[in-house]
């Protein structure tokens, strides 16, 4: 194990210990609680949502481990990756129903760069630069600016 993979105390067993319980979990909820079926926006959102912070997860880890071999990268990002796009493409096919593929890339931005900020303030320590703030506020106005380009699309349609 180098030394950047025991200053994060990566443990692969561990990793994939975790993967298992999740995947387990998963099924059994979507078997007996059904919580895959489409039943409404916030559920598409909150789908989208716990995929966004598996991608923080994952790039965290593929950031700040400078010796990567292939197989490393491979172990980590693929339970990682699977968890992600089962979470990420459902919300995404359910929030289709509702807004727009843009509006949909524009909101998982968000979730990215929130989550990506609470990693780096809270988890790391590092603190939040003006420039986080502007690039977060650049994107919320994106949102905005497209839900009222929507609302004028409608009244002229």
């Amino acid at each position: 194990m180098t030394n950047d993979n025991k200053k994060h105390n990566l443990d692969l067993g561990k990793i994939y210990i975790i993967f298992i319980i999740i995947v387990i979990l998963l099924f059994l909820l979507s078997k007996y609680f059904n919580i895959f079926k489409d039943s409404g926006f916030y559920k598409s959102i909150l789908f989208i949502y716990i995929g966004s912070i598996f991608y923080v997860v994952a790039a965290f880890y593929h950031l700040s481990i400078k010796d990567w071999t292939f197989l490393t990268a491979a172990a980590i990002a693929i339970p990682l990756l699977i968890i992600e796009y089962t979470f990420s493409l459902r919300g995404n096919r359910f929030a289709n129903k509702y807004i727009s593929a843009t509006k949909i890339l524009i909101l998982t931005m968000i979730f990215y760069l929130i989550n990506l900020t609470i990693l780096d303030t809270i988890i790391l320590q590092n603190g939040v630069s003006y420039k986080d703030i502007i690039a977060l506020l650049l994107v919320i106005t994106a949102v905005y600016v497209s839900g009222i380009a929507d609302r004028i699309m409608q009244n002229t349609g």
